[in-house]
Parts: C-alpha cells; structure tokens; sequence
C-alpha cells in the first residue's frame, strides 16, 4: 500500500505541484481545499501524513494544525510564505517541518520520506 497524503490547500497551482510531485514519488494524494473537510473525513482519509498549506494566514489553517496535533502523531509539514516568524511559528504550533513556497519537488519528496520513516512507515527508496 502507498502512503496517504493528505493535502489541504485551497491554492489551486499549489495543489497541482503536490499532486504532480507526490505521486511521482509513489505516493497516493488526497486534497481536501476546506480545514474543516479534512477534519470532518480525518478517520476516513487515514493519512500516513498531511501536507497543510498555511499560506493564506487564515486562522482556519491554524486550528486545524492544532486539532491535528491534539488528536493525532501523524507527520504534518506546513507550507508557509517565506517568512522565518511563520516558519516558526508552524513548528511551535505542532508542525514536524515547513517549507516555504515555491519549493522544489525532490526536497519535497525527501521530506516526505524522512517523516515516514520516523514514524516507521517503510517507503521505497527513490531516486529523484
């Protein structure tokens, strides 16, 4: 079975990169474009890891990490803006790593696989 990334995004160029990106690397996505669906069908989607696009600033995004990390260890990165404050700030609020965007596809992936494995989830090796 591929692992599950679950993508909350409501930037749709966002989303096609991830989709692009992460199942050429063997993965199988998921976009959800509203924190509360991704929420609402948590149990059902069954993430290996979320990827939640932290971009927008909206204070919905920001529940939903916290909701995340209340209830679940699933890796979650954050996509932010290039800014070294809400980078941190991803991180203090439950985030396992950020990116900033744009990002390149293969460190992406390499994350994604890091992550993974930390919470042993086998992944194949790729060479990107």
């Amino acid at each position: 079975m591929d692992p599950r990334i679950l993508v909350v995004s409501k930037d749709q160029s966002t989303c096609t990169q991830l989709i692009r990106d992460l199942t050429d690397g063997g993965f199988e996505v998921i976009v959800v474009e509203d924190e509360h669906r991704a929420l609402e069908n948590w149990g059902f989607v069954r993430p290996s890891l979320t990827i939640l696009d932290l971009f927008s600033g909206n204070q919905g995004t920001w529940q939903t990490l916290g909701a995340i990390r209340a209830n679940s260890s699933v890796p979650v990165i954050a996509l932010t803006r290039e800014d070294s404050q809400l980078r941190v700030a991803s991180l203090d609020q439950g985030a396992d790593f950020s990116m900033s965007k744009p990002f390149d596809g293969r460190e992406l992936r390499a994350r994604v696989r890091a992550l993974l494995r930390r919470v042993g989830f086998a992944t194949q090796s790729i060479t990107d």
